[in-house]
């Protein structure tokens, strides 16, 4: 299918950007660094395309020549970059400890991550549309992306029910897809980009653990995700909270990307920039420079094309029984990720017990823009005029799946290292017989 092959030539065109810049070239251990290529290329692929996509559409472009100048252009500048690379000198960044249970975590993460995609396809396969907010608004306004001259419906105020003000990333995405492919509104192009960064996200994690932490870290941190409930869940949903949350962890990387998904990714943007900017001082530059373009036109968007939306009545913060339903439900939410001999708490809370904390937390600031973003949404909740349990329990998980990644990634990173494994003991000689 033609929208697929799109899907996968975008990523792959991110891919070859990122390879290109250099940026993860040199980290340890190779395979990690290849793979945080591979997964930061998704992300900065599907989101600059369909951020192009939008910018080119908003610009007066047709759907077909704008998709195919979303997928061109980029390609063209990754290709270029790659084969204009200088050569990198040789780097003497330290290899992280290494543990003799690796293997054992990475196979254990294999043999869940089997399991994840043939349940995916079971349920793909029975409801290949997604929940309702995955075809009432995601794929919906997708489809007037899509559609010759209808891109503005996608923000018609008429659209009540479908949340005309939500950015348009996840939509453009699909949208991008079907436009430059023939088989505009097929069903396998939605399942197939929620494939593709429910098993990004995983991969992110270990990678990322990997090179900062310990390959034991990543795996263990992978399976963790990838065996949460919840997480399969939203990921059949079909919903743009997983591509959210892959966002969110890929942070340093695609903050802005991340503001184009959803109004959470843009307040996530403010959150993560405040703390880069704290955390790397005069190095946070070139990150904001990098940031801006996606930022502004998303910026651009709810400024001058978002309806105008009411989801937050100040009022309410005033009614504490309020607050207390809001943290209830999270609490609610909270306790079913998953069942309990797989929840991502109780999983955690046993790394700690084996493993133990560093003495400084030099990276307790990574919890920040993630808690911060819960706390933000906790405070929306409060003030919804929405009727408030009906509004809870309808959210309250998606709420917490799009800052689990980035949450047990924070996390892990305040774990104390795995010790090196100790060199086998020399086999004493023996004499030799004497014939």
């Amino acid at each position: 299918m033609t929208g697929v092959l799109v899907l996968l030539l975008s990523a792959a065109s991110g891919w070859l950007g990122v390879a290109a810049s250099g940026t993860c070239r040199g980290l340890r251990p190779r395979w990690a660094a290849v793979l945080l290529e591979a997964t930061f290329g998704v992300a900065a692929g599907l989101g600059s395309v369909s951020a192009l996509f939008f910018a080119l559409l908003w610009a007066g472009l047709d759907a077909r020549p704008a998709a195919w100048s979303a997928l061109f252009l980029p390609a063209t500048a990754s290709a270029l970059l790659f084969f204009l690379r200088k050569p990198v000198p040789s780097s003497d960044l330290p290899t992280p400890p290494d543990w003799r249970w690796s293997r054992l975590c990475a196979a254990a993460f294999v043999l869940a991550l089997a399991f994840f995609l043939a349940g995916f396809a079971s349920v793909a396969e029975a409801n290949p549309q997604g929940d309702w907010d995955a075809w009432a608004i995601w794929n919906l306004r997708a489809r007037y992306l899509a559609a010759p001259a209808a891109w503005p419906n996608a923000v018609s105020p008429d659209l009540t029910r479908t949340h005309p003000h939500y950015p348009l990333l996840w939509s453009g995405v699909i949208g991008h897809a079907w436009a430059a492919g023939s088989d505009s509104g097929h069903p396998a192009v939605p399942l197939a980009t929620a494939v593709i960064v429910s098993t990004a996200a995983p991969l992110l994690l270990a990678a990322a653990l990997a090179v900062l932490h310990s390959p034991a870290a990543g795996w263990l941190a992978a399976l963790n995700l990838v065996s949460a409930a919840a997480w399969r869940r939203q990921s059949q949903a079909l919903y743009a909270d997983v591509p959210l949350a892959f966002f969110l962890l890929a942070a340093l990387a695609a903050a802005a990307l991340a503001a184009w998904t959803k109004n959470e990714g843009l307040l996530f943007f403010v959150f993560c920039a405040l703390a880069v900017a704290w955390a790397a001082r005069r190095r946070a530059a070139a990150w904001l420079a990098g940031a801006l373009p996606v930022a502004l036109l998303a910026a651009a968007f709810k400024l001058c094309l978002a309806p105008p939306a009411r989801l937050f009545n100040p009022a309410f913060l005033a009614d504490l029984n309020r607050a207390f339903q809001v943290l209830k439900g999270l609490a609610a939410g909270a306790a079913d990720l998953a069942n309990w001999a797989a929840h991502p708490l109780l999983l955690s809370a046993l790394l700690a017990a084996v493993i133990g904390f560093r003495r400084t937390l030099d990276s307790a600031w990574l919890l920040a823009p993630p808690l911060a973003l819960l706390a933000r949404s906790a405070v929306v909740l409060s003030g919804t005029p929405n009727e408030l349990i009906w509004q809870s329990n309808s959210i309250r998980e998606r709420l917490l799946v799009q800052v689990l990644p980035a949450l047990l990634f924070a996390y892990c990173l305040l774990l104390r290292q795995p010790p090196p494994d100790a060199a086998p003991a020399a086999e004493p000689s023996r004499p030799r017989r004497r014939k």
